[in-house]
């Protein structure tokens, strides 16, 4: 419960104004560390929240609106890239994250941030991050059907339509660099054809494309993962370390993601609060002019 005995030296806040969910994080002034998503409140309740700790400036990352915080003063990265000035806010957040979880990887990993969409970074060992790529498909993707049919949006909500529609399945992976260098060059690997099979509109209606949409999410990741092995600016990948409020809270595509990665040959690695790596990231990387 808060109240005025909750104002301490707490003035700044790291803030992550995402497409679809608003995630806050700050350190009290006895060292406690206070985490807040919209996916648990709503953004007023957030505001009230970050206001009743006395904050007074938001250390700004993420690409969503801003409305219902005008009472703070914003600070963003003066990264001359948007884009690559983001991905090292998150970068620094995992590594603080890491930290405090007590792993430390001598080799480069793999980040998957699901969020509205997904976003691919390469982290090197010195801490070096390489710009991937970036897919339309994302949680923002399952979180689209959900909605559309009238479901309530949400990890909690996604698992229970799940529990009667979602079928455990297998992803098998060719090395076509290997075994299909003859094909022509309109040929397009798809792993849509995965959905268009579980799908029924007539007889199954939402809960079997929602469920559909899960598996191509994870799909997805995977087989994105695996072309970044054939390029050799990237290197072997064995670590995957994986972001998003959907892998942190849904039981089900975690038990999914989880499995197809190790099957991949990949270790995954889900971060305790990872969810929040971006906004951890601005507020220890982005200094208030007022703080």
């Amino acid at each position: 419960v808060m109240n005025e005995t909750n104002k301490s030296a707490v003035k700044k806040a790291g803030i992550d104004f995402g497409l679809t969910l608003v995630k806050a994080y700050l350190v009290r002034d006895d060292g406690e560390k206070v985490y807040y998503s919209t996916a648990d409140m709503s953004r007023e309740g957030l505001a009230a929240a970050l206001a009743n700790w006395g904050v007074t400036d938001l250390c700004v990352a993420g690409n969503g609106p801003s409305h219902g915080f005008e009472e703070f003063r914003p600070h963003r990265s003066d990264h001359e890239d948007p884009i690559l000035g983001e991905l090292e806010l998150q970068a620094g957040g995992v590594v603080q994250l890491m930290t405090e979880a007590g792993l430390k990887l001598s080799d480069q990993c793999m980040i998957v941030s699901i969020g509205t969409g997904t976003s691919y970074t390469l982290l090197k060992g010195g801490g070096e991050i390489v710009q991937l790529l970036g897919s339309n498909i994302g949680a923002g993707t399952v979180d689209g059907h959900m909605r559309s049919w009238g479901y309530v949006s949400g990890s909690a909500a996604i698992d229970k339509v799940l529990a009667k529609e979602f079928k455990p399945f297998d992803i098998k992976l060719a090395d076509v660099s290997t075994k299909y260098k003859d094909l022509p060059d309109s040929f397009v690997a798809s792993s849509f054809a995965l959905v268009a099979r579980e799908w029924d509109g007539n007889q199954t209606g939402g809960p079997r494309l929602v469920a559909s949409a899960v598996k191509q999410l994870v799909t997805d990741v995977v087989r994105s993962i695996w072309l970044h092995q054939l390029n050799p600016a990237c290197g072997t990948v064995e670590h995957v370390v994986v972001l998003g409020t959907l892998p942190t809270r849904s039981r089900v595509f975690r038990r999914e993601l989880e499995k197809s990665l190790v099957d991949a040959g990949r270790v995954p690695i889900f971060l305790p609060h990872g969810e929040y790596a971006l906004c951890i990231g601005a507020y220890y990387e982005i200094n208030p002019i007022n703080p």
